[in-house]
């Protein structure tokens, strides 16, 4: 599976990695397990995206968009995602579109460390 998923801080961050070329049902797979984990967590809870080593997306990710519904979960602070990488103009438009439909907040940065400062910044109880 080109997508990790687990606790990065327990209970508080859920970290994704992606790795290589996602597929439509590596993501909807993943989709399905995060509500899951947002349920067990203690808000405000983050979900931090690593694409570091994401080469490639998959097309037609909006065909999915009803799959991402665990972005309006309650227990949802924030999605933090880092990495630079050739698809991060598509993403950026894809979750453009997908914030349109669940208003939820987002942040990119350019790398883990950058992200995990942002996250000490902005919920210094999360002892990162």
């Amino acid at each position: 599976m080109a997508i990790h998923l687990d606790w990065y801080v327990p209970n508080r961050v859920i970290h994704l990695q992606l790795y290589d070329v996602v597929s439509i049902e590596e993501f909807q797979e993943v989709n399905a397990v995060l509500p899951a984990y947002l349920n067990d967590s203690r808000t405000p809870a983050y979900v931090l995206s690593d694409e570091t080593h994401l080469t490639r997306l998959v097309p037609n990710l909006l065909s999915i968009q009803e799959s991402f519904g665990w972005l309006c979960h309650p227990h949802l602070k924030m999605v933090l995602a880092c990495g630079e990488h050739r698809s991060v103009q598509r993403i950026a438009f894809i979750t453009h579109f997908l914030q349109q439909c669940y208003r939820f907040d987002y942040q990119r940065l350019p790398g883990l460390q950058d992200a995990l400062e942002y996250l000490r910044d902005d919920d210094p109880s999360l002892l990162l």
